[in-house]
């Protein structure tokens, strides 16, 4: 196979590629928000997530996923 032959076949399969699908971001590429507590929330925060058996965190973002999907 000749050069101007490999490189017409090359040019070829670029224009012929398909384009790559985006790619979705991960979680942790989205603003992060920062909460501040007292003591007495934040006791009552780990107290009911624990007896919701989750990590405060968890805790958090289901509540906040909750209250969106309710419309607050």
């Amino acid at each position: 196979m000749s050069e101007a032959d490999k490189a017409a076949q090359i040019e070829r399969f670029g224009d012929d590629a398909a384009p790559k699908k985006p790619r979705k971001k991960p979680e942790s590429h989205y603003k992060r928000i920062t909460i501040p507590f007292d003591e007495k929330t934040y006791s009552a925060l780990l107290a009911a997530a624990e007896k919701a058996d989750r990590l405060p965190t968890n805790f958090i973002k289901q509540a906040i996923r909750k209250a969106i999907k309710e419309g607050l």
